[in-house]
């Protein structure tokens, strides 16, 4: 009669579990060593306990060692997979742009007039809407830069002619200034020669004055053109 099958399943009872451990754990690690020996190769074994006691093995003595050259062997496949990987996208994302400038030539051939016998009615017609949906374009562009210009225009018109009315007033009140202080310095004179003069300052059109006068009357008036 032949031996039962053991399933393979946690064991509830703790001592049990702790004996089958320690059994099984001495026995990992005695075939490993022979593993080693046996085939000349290196040979690295690291256990934890359920209480997280670590029992380890390694064929050349350090445990650090076997990792630490584990890490470099699988870094290693790791960056030539990555390698590979790169190499592939971007073959790819090549022949995709390649593809794309080899259409964006045959577009710009067509717009010129070039290479169109072996275009179907359909596509004639697709060409030929293209081209007017880009010259619409390009005229409401130009509008648009044309009404820019014009408002620009308008504006410095504006801020010209708003400079010529500053000017002319300041004009207008320089003379309107020099000729009150003639008339006024004219009065000066007068009364220092004993002449009895009335300043009469008003603004209004001039007014013809008698040279008769005896009382010696001067009129100011802003004279407005």
């Amino acid at each position: 009669m032949g031996r039962g099958k053991i399933v393979i399943e946690r064991i509830d009872n703790i001592t049990s579990r702790q004996v089958t451990f320690s059994k099984r754990r001495k026995g990992l690690l005695k075939k490993a060593k022979e593993l080693s020996i046996l085939c000349d190769v290196q040979v690295g074994v690291m256990i934890f306990s359920s209480t997280g006691k670590l029992y380890d093995y390694a064929s050349n003595g350090s445990i650090k060692t076997t990792i630490e050259q584990y890490n470099r062997v699988k870094g290693d496949k790791l960056h030539l997979a990555n390698s590979n990987s790169d190499v592939k996208y971007w073959k790819n994302e090549a022949a995709t742009l390649l593809h794309q400038l080899q259409s964006l030539q045959d577009d710009h051939r067509k717009i010129f007039g070039e290479q169109l016998s072996g275009l179907t009615i359909r596509e004639l017609q697709h060409l030929e809407n293209q081209l007017e949906m880009n010259l619409k374009c390009i005229r409401m562009k130009k509008d648009e830069i044309l009404i820019a210009e014009i408002e620009e225009l308008r504006q410095k018109g504006s801020l010209i002619q708003q400079e010529n009315l500053d000017l002319q007033n300041q004009a207008m009140c320089h003379i309107t200034n020099g000729e009150m202080t003639a008339a006024l310095h004219t009065d000066a004179l007068r009364c220092e020669n004993g002449t009895p003069v009335q300043v009469r300052l008003q603004l209004s059109q001039p007014q013809p004055q008698s040279t008769n006068s005896a009382s010696g009357t001067i009129s100011l008036g802003l004279h407005l053109n």
